[in-house]
């Protein structure tokens, strides 16, 4: 009985923390972000470039962007590359930087829906 509480405490969220693994939070359940639609979404430059500065500040590596699913948001398919060597500062990295990625999990990136429009 208890083991039963404690999966159906799991799989409902009201904050993004409360989700585990690739998922994320959405009308109060913790669901899926590596599925969906293939898509292009409006913005997916800004969101290339997004991920692309988060791992070479972060992680000195480069990314390449595989595909964009849609669904609830934006999800990213993508592989880390080779490393790197980067002059970037946390000055221009603070500047350019939009946190648009909301989770990571596994090689796929999700982006909040409210930064797609179909």
């Amino acid at each position: 009985m208890r083991l039963l509480l404690l999966l159906t405490v799991v799989t409902a969220c009201k904050y993004e923390y409360e989700c585990k693994d690739c998922r994320t939070c959405f009308n109060n359940t913790c669901a899926r972000f590596d599925v969906g639609e293939s898509c292009i979404p409006y913005n997916h430059k800004e969101i290339q470039t997004d991920l692309e500065l988060y791992y070479e500040f972060y992680y000195l590596q480069r990314v390449l962007i595989e595909e964009y699913r849609c669904n609830h948001g934006v999800s990213v398919r993508f592989t880390r590359g080779m490393s790197m060597e980067s002059n970037m500062t946390k000055k221009y990295f603070d500047e350019h930087y939009k946190a648009l990625m909301v989770r990571e999990c596994e090689g796929w990136a999700y982006i909040n829906e409210i930064f797609y429009v179909k």
